[in-house]
């Protein structure tokens, strides 16, 4: 006898629903249907729930604000003599906020070469760190897994500029890529 079973989870984690689909089976095969396809080798990816419009620009301006906080600390240290933080113990920080891709590769490389290029001006490097620098900032583009935001803001004293971040879904979270 085939069923057909749906379970439904109160609660979700990390913003993605756990709803359990339980799938048609052929005798001897049981469990959910991502059980199976785990077990075969095939796990299907789903398509992970979307913050909304707030939310996404929200997470851009906070991902900002914290990448500046660290580099900006790690320049001032520098400046003062003292020893910045290491790469590694920041890490951290900003992969809540960012891409692997771009914390390991981009961000590690700007820590320990550009910091003194960017010094006291490092907040335009991130140039949507707070609400009073940006001109506007909106989603424009969503995907199953990626998320298109556009947004103007100074990118130097006098000028302004108009600027794409990319969200993604990396590791069961919304990141800047």
């Amino acid at each position: 006898m085939v069923v057909l079973l749906l379970f439904m989870v109160a609660g979700c984690r990390n913003g993605v629903d756990e709803t359990v689909v339980e799938e048609p089976v052929s005798s001897g095969e049981s469990g959910t249907a991502e059980e199976r396809s785990v077990r075969n080798g095939q796990k299907e990816a789903s398509v992970p729930d979307q913050p909304d419009d707030e939310v996404v620009v929200e997470m851009v301006i906070q991902a900002h604000a914290v990448a500046l906080d660290i580099f900006f600390s790690a320049f001032e240290d520098g400046f003062l003599g003292v020893e910045p933080t290491p790469f590694d113990e920041v890490r951290p920080t900003l992969i809540e906020h960012y891409s692997e891709r771009l914390v390991d590769k981009e961000f590690k490389q700007f820590y320990e070469e550009s910091l003194w290029a960017w010094g006291y001006e490092m907040h335009f490097a991130f140039p949507f760190f707070d609400r009073e620098n940006i001109i506007d900032l909106d989603v424009k583009k969503r995907e199953d897994t990626r998320i298109v935001v556009r947004g103007t803001a100074y990118v130097n004293y006098e000028e302004h500029d108009t600027i794409t971040q990319h969200l993604i879904y990396e590791n069961s979270r919304w990141v800047l890529d």
